[in-house]
């Protein structure tokens, strides 16, 4: 740009600038490169006080570092010069942490975005906002790439003068607030036209962060730091004010009340828990799946008042098994399935029971996985996955989890929208003129079910390439949103199909498969995981974690109890 120069204030030459660290201060390094930069004082003007009363607190900085080719300069602390701010250095580092723009790498073409600078044609001497979209990420800039953002307010007819932005910040927003705000990129330049004063198109040109995360490391610590802080207060506090020991509280007190008793004059006592937690009165009664879940839901949360009967509750399962070894669904035929008999042996197993019981369950179990038994156990994600995750619990010898394992890896699709990365859709195998679509949920059912059998099994080069591409391919999704799934059976002549409704916690899944692959240096994965994390703590209401319509079942309950749990595990910090 060629004249930087904001005319506001006497005696004063406006740069843009942002804070990104207690010690840090990002600017253009065209900003401060000339010799009458480099020989003036450098000061980071902060602004105090209201409208009626405005001041500016004057923190000395000079330059530490800077990449030519990326045209950013990174300035930090002048500790001989505080004096004459009459500051001393801790006050300097909290002035400049209370300041910080946070650093994110997470940036895509359509996100949007808020410019941030001292435009010339600024109404005052406060820095100016304004709205832009981004068009392209990758933008051949000289030696480097860049991103390139339209503004509206740069194409307007009286456009705004983006001459003086140099060294602002790109923050990333969202029009739901779906992801914290975060600098993404630094602004360098603008395509310059015929029209004085204005940005060719309404364009301006940015570094991103992550181009300066291996040239800057004072980039890179701020970026560390950012993702270090990211989530515990912010997430785990996103539902209502509760966090991760209250949410646990709450949610163990609904499971202790909900407990539903009931005699069966065929089976016996019944102690356990419907499929919703705000099932009619008139359907309350324990299902295979509600007490399996509520069963695994009290592990997570712990026995905190020991007021189950976990023996009676493991009980109320073997009742419920149906008379061809598995257990079923309530809205089924009465055939047991491989999906929730995967279940319900897991969770079994999880509490101890007796060990003969369980092999010869074990071996119906796996008597059903074969194709001709069931053809759609073998053809759908969601069951294949399942029925790992239960193998994995109950039969980890079994040689029906590595043939599952190569199906699953055999299943993966590659999308040609991102870049040819493999994921998954909610088939393994296409059918007829049915396309195979990616999914995210089902991408990442995929990636627990291959993280979890490896633990078993052990790590292989195909299965770590394609569970590291999933990943990637995760880390570049936005859409969150819960899914429903119809699974449809052939059952018999006279009865000839069985329907299965299955309900997709996607938020959940999402980030259960990213705390299991860990891909802590991925760009894009912190991102996606803070993501799911604060979409899943809001859907936390009153100890209950509720479906979109407000059902409240008690599997949903379980994911999003245990996925808190892990994460704040993950998040924890050392103990002193």
């Amino acid at each position: 740009m060629a004249d930087e120069t904001a005319f506001t204030i006497d005696g004063e030459v406006l740069r843009s600038a942002f804070a990104i660290s207690s010690r840090h201060v990002l600017t253009a390094w065209h900003c401060v490169r000339d010799p009458r930069s480099r020989n003036s004082s450098l000061w980071f003007r902060l602004r105090r006080g209201d409208q009626q009363e405005r001041r500016y607190i004057y923190v000395p900085v000079r330059l530490a570092n800077y990449d030519e080719t990326f045209d950013v300069a990174a300035l930090t602390l002048d500790e001989p010069r505080l004096a004459e701010a009459d500051l001393v250095a801790s006050s300097a580092a909290a002035l400049l942490a209370e300041a910080v723009i946070p650093l994110g790498v997470d940036i895509h073409v359509k996100d949007q975005a808020l410019v941030m600078g001292f435009p010339e044609s600024a109404s005052g001497a406060d820095s100016d906002t304004n709205s832009a979209e981004v068009i392209d990420t990758r933008l051949p800039f000289g030696s480097a790439t860049g991103m390139k953002l339209f503004g509206p307010a740069f194409a307007a007819v009286s456009p705004v003068d983006p001459h003086g932005l140099s060294g602002g910040p790109v923050i990333r927003t969202s029009e739901a607030n779906a992801l914290p705000y975060r600098a993404v990129g630094v602004i360098r330049a603008l395509p310059t036209g015929s029209l004085l004063g204005a940005a060719s198109g309404g364009c301006l040109i940015a570094t991103r962060i992550e181009d300066l995360v291996d040239n800057l490391p004072e980039v890179a610590v701020a970026l560390q730091a950012t993702q270090r802080a990211v989530a515990v207060p912010q997430y785990l506090t996103a539902s209502r004010g509760m966090n991760a020991l209250t949410m646990s509280r709450a949610c163990w007190r609904r499971l202790r009340e909900s407990v539903v008793v009931v005699d069966d004059p065929e089976i016996g006592t019944l102690t356990g828990w419907p499929h919703f937690f705000n099932e009619p009165i008139a359907h309350r009664r324990p299902t295979a799946i509600g007490t399996a879940y509520g069963l695994k839901l009290a592990l997570v949360l712990g026995e905190q008042d020991y007021g189950l009967d976990r023996s009676g509750l493991a009980a109320t399962l073997w009742k419920l098994q149906r008379p061809d070894g598995g257990w079923a669904a309530r809205t089924g035929t009465g055939i047991s399935r491989p999906e929730v008999s995967a279940l319900v042996l897991g969770t079994l197993a999880s509490c101890g029971f007796d060990a003969a019981l369980l092999a010869a369950a074990g071996t119906a179990f796996e008597s059903a996985l074969s194709p001709g038994a069931d053809s759609v156990a073998v053809e759908r994600t969601y069951i294949a996955s399942a029925v790992m995750r239960g193998l994995i619990r109950t039969r980890p010898g079994s040689p029906r989890l590595a043939q599952l394992r190569t199906a699953m890896l055999s299943g993966a699709i590659q999308d040609p929208d991102n870049g040819n990365l493999l994921c998954w859709s909610g088939r393994l195998k296409a059918g007829g003129n049915e396309a195979l679509v990616p999914s995210i949920v089902h991408t990442a059912q995929a990636v627990v079910a291959l993280v979890r059998t490896s633990y078993v099994l052990g790590d292989d080069t195909q299965s770590r390439t394609t569970v590291d591409q999933a990943v990637r391919w995760l880390s570049t999704r936005r859409d969150l949103s819960n899914q429903t799934e119809q699974i449809r059976r052939f059952v018999r002549d006279n009865h000839p199909w069985e329907t299965l409704t299955v309900r997709h916690f996607t938020a959940a899944w999402a980030a259960r498969a990213l705390l299991l692959a860990s891909p802590t240096d991925l760009p894009g994965a912190e991102a996606l995981l803070g993501e799911a994390m604060r979409q899943v703590c809001q859907s936390h209401h009153d100890g209950y974690w509720e479906w979109d319509d407000g059902d409240r079942p008690l599997w949903m309950s379980y994911q999003g109890a245990s996925v808190v749990r892990d994460y704040a595990m993950r998040t924890s910090t050392a103990l002193p």
